[in-house]
């Protein structure tokens, strides 16, 4: 009976060890890593009629009109120049920085912050106005 409650002891012991072991996931570190947020509406980056080898990447930061502090989790819609069909999302990250990876031409952007008015910016021609800065009003 003392040899089966040893061995009983060893067993839980055993699987409250490799159970803890299980859970724990590892991320590797980088420099300066920055936590980007990225949602596709658009599944076809090329929009169907790009080479993949043509994209860019337009890049921009989002930030206060008035501090012209970043602004951390805005919501950046890139859109095609007619603000009618949005092709694309990326959340700001500690920076205000926001990238897509798209064809070069001609976009429009609707960011939204909380605490700020909705900006609905006019078109960009890219890679001309790369990178480029959204400055969004407190509300």
């Amino acid at each position: 009976m003392k040899t089966f409650k040893i061995n009983i002891a060893v067993l839980l012991c055993s699987v409250i060890f490799f159970a803890s072991c299980e859970k724990e996931s590892v991320k590797p570190a980088a420099v300066n890593q920055q936590d980007f947020k990225t949602h596709s509406i658009n599944k076809n980056k090329d929009g169907g009629g790009g080479d993949e080898e043509n994209w860019i990447i337009i890049r921009g930061v989002v930030q206060s009109a008035t501090t012209s502090d970043p602004i951390k989790d805005a919501e950046v819609i890139l859109f095609d120049q007619s603000l009618m069909n949005p092709i694309d999302t990326f959340y700001s990250n500690t920076l205000g920085e926001f990238e897509f990876e798209r064809d070069s031409g001609d976009y429009a952007f609707k960011v939204s912050a909380i605490g700020f008015q909705l900006l609905q910016s006019s078109a960009y021609t890219f890679p001309d106005n790369n990178p480029v800065t959204l400055n969004l009003e407190e509300e």
